[in-house]
C-alpha cells in the first residue's frame, strides 16, 4: 500500500461522521413572536389559551406561506402545553419541509404519544422512519394507515416507499401503481416507481415513469438523476453524461447530479473534464469537505499532488475553523510528501474537534506519522492483534 492510500483511509472514517443539526432547529424557534414596545397578547393569556392563541398564529402563517414564523409559533405553542393537539403534527411537517427529517419523526412520535390516534400523524411517522433506514418500524404503521384508507393514493405511496426500502420490490410496485391510479398526479410517485421497475429490471419502463416525472414538475431534478444512474448502470455513458448535465443544468448544486458526472468522466479516461467538474461543485459547494476529499484523491491519482494540495488549501480558506478542512488537507500534504506540515494541520484539527474520540483518532495519526513506522501500518486495523 502506497503512503497516500495509507493515510486516507482512517481520515476518511474521521471525516465521516455525523454532522450537527441544521440551523433550522436552532434555539431562535424558540423565541416567541413579539411587537417591539407591546406586550405580547399571549402574556395576557391563561397558559391553556397561550397554546391555543399560538396555535392559531401558526396556522395564519402557514396559510400566508411564511414557513419560517409558522415553525416558531408552533415551538411556542408546545411549549405553553406540551400536549395541545395537532401542533406536533404540524411541526413535523414544516420540519419536513425545511429537510430536516429526524427532528420530524421527534414531532410524530410526540403527536402519537398525546393523540394515538391521530392518522396522519401515523403515516407520517411510518414515512420518516422508512426515509431513516428504519422502515421495517414504519411498515406496520402504513399498513393500518392503507387499510383504513384504501382509495386515498396517498396511503399507497407511503406504503409502496416503505417496500422500496425494505426490497420488496413486487410489493412496491403494486402499491406505488396503486396510488398512482388513485391520484391525485404526483411526479414523486413516478418517479419513484421508475426507481422499482429499474430495479426489476424494466429499464423501459422505468424512463418512461421518469419522463413522466420530468414533463409533471421539470424544475425537479431527480428524476433525471435517477436516469444517470440507470444509464451508467447499463454502460451507455454518454446518455448518463447528458442526463446528469441536464439535472445540474435545473440545480447547480445537486452533488449527486456532480458526482455522477465526474464517475462517468473518469471511467471514460477524460481528466480534463473530470477536474472541471471536480472545481464546479466546489465553487458551488465550497464547504463540501466530502467533494473535496474526493478531489484530492482525483488529483493524486493521476500524480498531481501538487493540485490535490491547491484544493485542500481552499478548503481551509474557506472554512478556517473546520476540522474536515484541516483533515483533508493534512491528507493532501502527506501525499505531496510534505509530512511535517501534514502533522501541524492534524494538529490544528485535533483541537478543532470537539468529541473526546475525534481528537484522540486525530492523536494517533499524529503519532503514526512522527514514527518511522512501515506505511502499511497506517492501514485501519494493521495494529489489531
Amino acid at each position: 500500500m502506497n503512503r497516500p492510500q495509507a493515510l486516507v483511509l482512517p481520515l476518511l472514517a474521521a471525516l465521516l461522521a455525523p454532522s450537527a443539526a441544521p440551523a433550522q432547529t436552532a434555539d431562535s424557534t424558540r423565541i416567541p413572536l413579539t411587537i417591539p414596545g407591546r406586550t405580547p397578547v399571549a402574556d395576557t393569556l391563561a397558559a391553556g389559551d397561550r397554546a391555543l392563541h399560538f396555535y392559531q398564529r401558526a396556522r395564519a402563517f402557514e396559510a400566508a406561506g411564511k414557513r419560517a414564523a409558522a415553525l416558531s409559533a408552533y415551538r411556542n405553542c408546545v411549549l405553553a402545553d406540551p400536549a395541545f393537539p395537532d401542533a406536533y403534527y404540524r411541526l413535523g411537517m414544516l420540519f419536513i419541509a425545511f429537510g430536516d427529517v429526524e427532528e420530524a419523526r421527534q414531532c410524530f412520535d410526540a403527536e402519537l404519544r398525546n393523540t394515538p390516534d391521530h392518522e396522519q400523524a401515523g403515516r407520517e411517522l411510518g414515512l420518516v422512519l422508512a426515509r431513516l433506514g428504519r422502515a421495517e418500524e414504519g411498515l406496520p404503521m402504513l399498513e393500518t394507515y392503507r387499510d383504513a384508507h384504501p382509495d386515498e393514493g396517498l396511503a399507497w405511496y407511503a406504503l409502496g416507499f416503505a417496500y422500496m426500502r425494505v426490497g420488496r420490490a413486487e410489493d412496491a410496485e403494486m402499491a406505488l401503481e396503486r396510488s398512482i391510479a388513485i391520484g391525485p398526479p404526483n411526479p414523486v410517485w413516478h418517479r419513484d416507481l421508475g426507481a422499482v421497475y429499474a430495479a426489476r429490471g424494466d429499464l423501459e419502463g422505468a424512463r418512461r415513469e421518469y419522463a413522466t416525472a420530468l414533463r409533471m414538475d421539470p424544475q425537479n431534478p431527480t428524476p433525471l438523476v435517477n436516469l444517470g444512474n440507470l444509464e451508467l448502470r447499463g454502460g451507455r455513458h454518454e446518455q448518463a453524461l447528458e442526463a446528469y448535465r441536464a439535472a445540474e443544468a435545473i440545480d447547480s448544486t445537486l452533488h449527486v447530479a456532480l458526482n455522477g458526472q465526474v464517475q462517468v468522466l473518469r471511467e471514460l479516461g477524460r481528466r480534463d473534464e473530470a477536474a472541471a467538474v471536480y472545481r464546479r461543485w466546489l465553487s458551488k459547494r465550497p464547504g463540501d469537505h466530502g467533494a473535496r476529499l474526493e478531489a484530492v484523491h482525483f488529483f493524486q491519482s493521476i500524480e498531481q499532488p501538487g493540485q490535490a494540495v491547491a484544493i485542500a488549501r481552499e478548503g481551509v480558506a474557506t472554512s478556517d475553523r473546520s476540522a474536515e478542512a484541516r483533515m483533508v488537507l493534512a491528507i493532501a500534504l502527506e501525499g505531496a510528501g510534505h509530512r511535517d506540515e501534514a502533522v501541524h494541520e492534524l494538529e490544528r484539527a485535533r483541537e478543532l474537534y470537539r468529541l473526546p474520540a475525534e481528537r484522540e483518532r486525530a492523536q494517533q495519526l499524529i503519532d503514526r506519522l512522527r514514527g518511522d513506522a512501515d506505511p502499511d501500518s497506517l492501514a485501519p486495523g494493521a495494529n489489531t492483534p
